[in-house]
């Protein structure tokens, strides 16, 4: 079994499947109790979505970033990602550029990074940001000792 089906097995002690699903439920989590059965028998992937893992944490009572960290996946923050005030002014396009860098930056490094890191290929090309991202970016520039990234 993995270490994260061990901590699930031993955070169970007398609930019953149908229990952590239903806590999971109630803290607005969907689960099925298979899935459940299948993590706590150790039957699961190498790499469990986030929204299982959340799922299981509220359904277990534990917390969402050891749990991350034992299905071997950076333990992060507790909550998704706000982003500043600014990001009030960007296009859709912008958006989902940026959406698009988050899941890839989460994901990991595939081999296919790996080999684009290695051979200083840009990460709007590897990640596939649209043209309009990539002259936005070529815009702005951070000057040291200014945090604000200003317009040339």
């Amino acid at each position: 079994m993995s270490a994260l089906s061990d901590r699930l097995a031993a955070a169970k002690g007398e609930r019953s499947i149908d229990d952590i699903v239903a806590r999971a439920g109630a803290s607005g989590h969907r689960i099925d109790r298979s899935v459940v059965a299948r993590y706590l028998n150790g039957e699961h992937g190498p790499r469990p979505r986030q929204e299982t893992l959340s799922a299981l944490a509220a359904g277990f009572d534990l917390d969402a970033r050891e749990l991350r960290g034992l299905a071997g996946r950076p333990p992060g923050e507790l909550g998704p990602y706000v982003p500043t005030s600014e990001s009030a002014s960007l296009t859709s396009e912008q958006r989902q550029a940026l959406d698009q860098l988050i899941k890839a930056i989460t994901r990991g490094a595939s081999g296919r990074d790996r080999r684009a890191e290695a051979d200083g290929t840009a990460l709007s090309e590897r990640h596939g940001l649209l043209d309009s991202e990539r002259r936005v970016a070529n815009r702005r520039s951070v000057r040291p000792g200014n945090e604000e990234a200003d317009e040339e």
